[in-house]
């Protein structure tokens, strides 16, 4: 994915305060998962704005410093919005209104660099960044100036996070990600503590996927917030996780399954023969899978999922209260802009959903909407589109 008002406009603020975990449960309650089925006929509707209302946008500014190439992770604090691009190996730092301030490019072999730029975390506690090397297996901390601070080694792996209330971190590991050690766990969850020691590991997955990934689109966060829970979706699973951080436990929260495809599900005890079918028929987008872009808001959640009959993502809304779902192409919003859902990592209690803009879906949804006021906003601050940055656009779930 390569992405890139008027002042009466106004600008969202991101004004969102971090919150320690909260454990709400304890260890001898029974886990209290929900299946969400989905009909991918009668659940079916084509039109996003029943769902989503656009709420604000930020343009990341565009100078010769702060050029985004491809967006794949996205964290929202306090004051500051960060955008990690692995090809460039560059973490970008704006404030919250999208002007740029600061970049760590410490990409190579040297003292304070990383090969790779899988992950990263900003601690609003430390006023630091953690960078995550999952390729050299560790973790590079800087100060806001990009200074280099510390070092840590740590398992091979694809996505880390912070768990503020007790200093632990969070590493999934993607099915091993390579680490092809002699103690191989099969365990894709492991918990470290603050001073980054193994203290417990979760998720078993099939032997079979060891060192094997299969993530599709660029900005796929492993993990999500909601109220004191840490939600975890593993790639190419029908399970959504809930990490409570009080008793370092580990529930299943959602099940998520496709009428007509409900057998159709990687587990760890499936033989490679018909895992290998399966895998194969989801990434041709025979069978639905791939979801991704979790989002919790209050009773509401939404996701998405890839399937044969749509150009792009399909998105699903389902209502706890009601168990309804209704699935929608991710198509275009009440100004015209195409929608495509994005994951992004911020502890606050009430999120709004996140839609990432690029350059060339921009400008045709200018030239079919040249007067909506949105639209001109967005422009007049982004200026030319092939020197645009990505516009992050905000929506509210009905």
């Amino acid at each position: 994915m390569n992405v890139t008002m008027n002042k009466s406009f106004l600008i969202l603020s991101l004004f969102v305060s971090l919150l320690a975990c909260q454990s709400k449960k304890s260890t001898n309650e029974t886990p209290t998962q929900k299946e969400i089925l989905i009909s991918l006929d009668e659940d079916r509707c084509y039109d996003m704005s029943k769902f989503l209302s656009y709420h604000s946008f930020v343009v990341l500014e565009s100078n010769d410093e702060s050029v985004i190439g491809e967006i794949n992770k996205i964290q929202l604090s306090d004051n500051r919005i960060l955008v990690l691009d692995k090809t460039q190996g560059t973490l970008f730092m704006f404030d919250s209104q999208g002007t740029y301030i600061n970049k760590i490019a410490r990409k190579g072999r040297g003292h304070g660099e990383y090969m790779n730029a899988d992950d990263f975390y900003y601690d609003a506690q430390t006023d630091h960044i953690y960078m995550y090397d999952g390729l050299s297996g560790k973790v590079v901390e800087y100060d806001m100036q990009a200074n280099y601070i510390a070092h840590y080694p740590i398992s091979k792996g694809q996505n880390m996070i912070k768990v503020v209330s007790s200093g632990d971190w969070l590493l999934y590991r993607g099915n091993g990600a390579a680490d092809f050690s002699k103690n191989k766990s099969y365990n894709n969850l492991v918990v470290y503590n603050s001073a980054w020691k193994v203290i417990k590991e979760d998720l078993p997955f099939n032997k079979y996927l060891l060192g094997r990934r299969y993530d599709v689109g660029s900005m796929e966060p492993i993990f999500s917030y909601y109220y004191g829970k840490i939600y975890i979706l593993p790639s190419m699973s029908d399970k959504v996780y809930a990490y409570n951080c009080g008793n370092r436990s580990m529930e299943t929260a959602y099940l998520i399954h496709f009428k007509g495809y409900e057998k159709q599900v990687i587990d760890e005890h499936m033989e490679e023969k018909p895992l290998r079918e399966l895998i194969s028929k989801i990434y041709q987008f025979e069978y639905p899978g791939y979801i991704n872009h979790f989002h919790k808001d209050g009773e509401l959640l939404s996701f998405t999922f890839n399937y044969k009959d749509n150009k792009g993502s399909l998105m699903c809304f389902y209502n706890e209260l009601t168990g309804e779902t209704k699935v929608c192409d991710c198509t275009l919003d009440e100004n015209g802009l195409f929608v495509f859902p994005a994951s992004y990592w911020c502890e606050a209690e009430n999120k709004l959903v996140l839609g990432v803009v690029e350059g060339l879906s921009f400008k045709r949804s200018r030239r079919k909407n040249p007067d909506n006021p949105v639209l001109r906003a967005i422009s007049e601050k982004a200026g030319e589109v092939g020197e645009m940055n990505p516009v992050l656009v905000f929506y509210t779930i009905n």
